[in-house]
Formats: C-alpha cells, structure tokens, sequence
C-alpha cells in the first residue's frame, strides 16, 4: 500500500494539475467569446486557433514538468537510498497536434453549420471546450510519468488514480490494478478496446502513478473496483448474454 506521504504527494499533484488546466482552459474560452460572438466564419475560427494554441502547448508542457517533478518526488519518498534518475527531455507536441484537437472539438461544428450567437456562447459549449482543454493540458503529465516509469529500472509499472467520485469508464479502467511492465497486454480484454491503455476524457482527472512493489496489486480504491469487475456474471437476470463494461456501468452508477 502506498504510504499516507506518497498519497498526499499525489493529492498535491493532483490539485497542480487540475488548477494549471483550469487556467489555461478560462484562458482559451475567454477567446472563444471574442473571437466567435459575431460572425462565425473559417477566418473568425482561425483568429481562435492562432490564440489558443500556443497557450494549450505551453500549459501542456507545464503540465509535463510537473508530471516529472512528481515522479521522482513519489520515487524519492517510495524507495529511499535509491540512485537518482535521469529522465529524458521533454518533447516538443507538434502544434498541428493541439490545432486539430481545437478545430474538431471547438470550432468545425460551428463553420460547418449555421449556429446562433447564443448557442456558440452556450454554458453547455463553454464546458465541452474547456473540458477538452483541460484533457490535453494534463495529458503532458500523464505522458511524462509513463515515459519516467518505461525507463527507470525500479518501477515495475503504474496504475491509474481516480479521482474522489469517478465516472464509470475510469473505474473501470481503474479496475485492472497494477499494469507491469512485463505483461502482456490482453487486447482481448474489454476494458482496453481501442488505441492507448491510459485512455482519458474531456474533464477527466485521473492520472498514472508509479507502482514499486509486486505486492501491492491494487491499491486504493482499485482494490473495490477489480472486485467488483470479477464479480460480473455475464448474463442478465434472464440469463442472456450482456456487455460486461455495460453491465459493471449499471452497477457502479448504483453504486453497486
């Protein structure tokens, strides 16, 4: 189990990231009412891209610093007397990357499709923008704690972290317990369908935290959700066949 240090470790971490996201999304949703209160058109959606980019990749690569920083403290605190670590640079996102990402969740479905002023300002499309921002911001940390925990030869793998009320699809990805680096991974598994193993969403705060110690299979609240996936039958109260993910959805949404 980790101890109580390491667990505070990546509360604080948890609330540097949440809170360097969050800034960055205010940052970029700002523009976004200025640049597309009025006549939403390519050159208005260019205006926001050319604002916003550079300040998703330099909260991205904050976001990164931050992820290594984090890494060797917990390495620090979880295997004292241990030799440093020299972790690679961290590497420059293709601003075409972060643009793309903006234009899909942002800006095409209003070029593409005439929209009132009122609903491009909408609360509702405040939150889905600032929500992807926030998922790309932190995925700087969480791509650099992977890159730290690949190449230190003490950590045996990661887990993922959820946050104090988590949806059900990080639950369930939480519900595998420690992935070690020498397992294989089980694309046969339905918890990992699809590409990455650290899947995230938009407002997602969920991180990986390194794992040092073979015992410690599932730690924290994984423990109750790998139970609760083993538990799934199968097969619904007529004794049909259902989606297992669907099935622990149901479960875990009524909290069992």
């Amino acid at each position: 189990m980790a101890s109580p240090q390491s667990d505070a470790l990546a509360r604080s971490y948890r609330a540097s990231q949440i809170a360097m996201a969050d800034r960055a999304a205010a940052i970029i949703a700002a523009f976004w009412r200025t640049q597309m209160g009025g006549v939403v058109d390519r050159s208005a959606a260019d205006r926001w891209l050319d604002l916003s980019v550079p300040v998703l990749a330099r909260a991205r690569r904050q976001s990164a610093m931050l992820g290594q920083g984090y890494y060797k403290a917990d390495r620090r605190l979880n295997n004292p007397g241990s030799a440093t670590i020299s972790l690679p640079p961290v590497p420059a996102l293709d601003p075409k990357i972060l643009t793309t990402s903006l234009w899909v969740t942002g800006a095409q479905p209003y070029v593409d499709a005439e929209r009132s002023v009122d609903d491009i300002l909408s609360p509702e499309r405040i939150n889905q923008i600032t929500g992807a921002v926030a998922r790309q911001t932190m995925s700087g940390g969480r791509e650099a704690v992977d890159t730290a925990r690949q190449v230190d030869p003490i950590a045996f793998g990661y887990y993922r972290e959820t946050d104090g009320d988590p949806c059900y699809f990080c639950a369930v990805l939480a519900s595998r317990g420690v992935v070690y680096k020498d397992d294989s991974f089980d694309e046969s598994d339905p918890r990992f369908e699809g590409e990455g193993k650290a899947k995230v969403h938009d407002e997602c705060a969920c991180f990986n935290r390194p794992a040092y110690d073979r015992s410690n299979r599932f730690p924290g609240a994984t423990q109750d959700y790998n139970d609760k996936w083993l538990e799934l039958t199968g097969v619904d109260s007529k004794g049909r066949p259902i989606d297992p993910i669907k099935e622990f959805r149901q479960r875990f949404e009524n909290r069992y």
